[in-house]
């Protein structure tokens, strides 16, 4: 009676082993990518939802509303004074609604291209900026995989991408 010998030989095994590890080297750049792409998409996404709710409290509170983004995280206050776009500050009246928001990643800049850190909403929804303001979501691989968000005079934001404005000051 002869008996048959299960399993796998060396060379079967060692085969099996170098393919698996190209695919995995191949496979690692893009997760790497997917990665980057997904803290720069879902920064761009939580600063948006951030500045619409801005405009919102602004409107409900018939009270200009600033975002300041200079600190650790966002900050978003009542801003009493005059022209809006200033720092917090107690003295003034001002209020915060919510505090060191968090908004991305490490890695991802916001820019805008009026080089400032704060965006104020009058107590009607419009933006206190004059003109349109462009805010740039990016990493360090630039517009191509960047994110914009538009704010138009009415206040309405969007999202876009590629980002046009990666270099911007």
């Amino acid at each position: 009676m002869k008996t048959t010998q299960r399993g796998f030989t060396l060379i079967e095994l060692l085969v099996t082993a170098a393919v698996l590890v190209i695919l995995v080297s191949l496979g690692v750049p893009n997760l790497t990518n997917w990665i980057q792409d997904s803290r720069v998409e879902t920064t761009a996404q939580n600063v948006s939802s951030i500045l619409k709710q801005a405009r919102s409290e602004a409107v409900a509170r018939q009270n200009v509303v600033t975002v300041d983004w200079s600190g650790a995280g966002i900050d978003m206050y009542t801003d009493n004074t005059a022209g809006g776009n200033s720092a917090y500050n107690a003295g003034d009246g001002d209020l915060y609604i919510k505090d060191d928001l968090t908004f991305g990643a490490d890695g991802v800049n916001i820019t805008t291209d009026d080089n400032n850190t704060f965006i104020s909403f009058r107590a009607n929804g419009t933006l206190n900026e004059a003109g349109d303001l462009v805010i740039a979501v990016c990493d360090s691989r630039g517009e191509a995989e960047g994110w914009d968000i538009d704010i138009n005079p009415v206040g309405r934001v969007s999202v876009s991408q590629p980002s046009d404005d990666c270099t911007l000051p």
